[in-house]
């Protein structure tokens, strides 16, 4: 199944983005929580998060992240994470108390040229996550969809 949507999300040759951001601020309680539950979330993405609808900033926090943003911040050295925490820099807090909701991030594949874009990717999705108080998350890298089964087998396994 993964493999599927992986081929049918390539085959979208007008990208404008999924709407991750304004989904977590308007919709995952409504979607993806029912009290007494196990409430699991996959998100199967290549890390950045945009939309052409939803772009906009708060101070230094954002709604998205691309690679150009990575770089107009100068998050290209090894003080990357020292550079976020100054700046107060991460993704604008969307939602509160998410705590009984775990959430998988799957397919975090970073552009090439930054030895340090795939941590700080993962840096501002943990801190995201952490504000939004989400009960467990966990943060994959890109493998071959045919791979990511697993992970999503052993995730709801536990």
């Amino acid at each position: 199944m993964p493999s599927n949507i992986y081929q049918s999300a390539i085959k979208d040759d007008k990208y404008v983005g999924s709407d991750i951001w304004e989904f977590f601020r308007n919709k995952v309680k409504d979607y993806c929580i029912k009290d007494d539950r196990r409430n699991i979330l996959f998100i199967l993405t290549d890390g950045y998060m945009y939309h052409e609808d939803s772009k906009f900033s708060q101070e230094k926090k954002t709604s998205y992240l691309t690679s150009k943003l990575i770089k107009s911040f100068h998050l290209t050295t090894t003080d990357y994470k020292a550079e976020i925490e100054k700046n107060h820099l991460g993704f604008v807090k969307a939602n509160d108390n998410l705590n009984n909701l775990e959430v998988i991030v799957l397919g975090i594949n970073p552009e090439k040229g930054n030895p340090f874009e795939e941590a700080v990717i993962k840096e501002y999705w943990e801190n995201w996550f952490k504000e939004m108080k989400v009960k467990n998350y966990q943060i994959k890298s890109a493998d071959l969809p045919s791979n990511l089964e697993p992970i999503i087998l052993k995730a709801i396994k536990g």
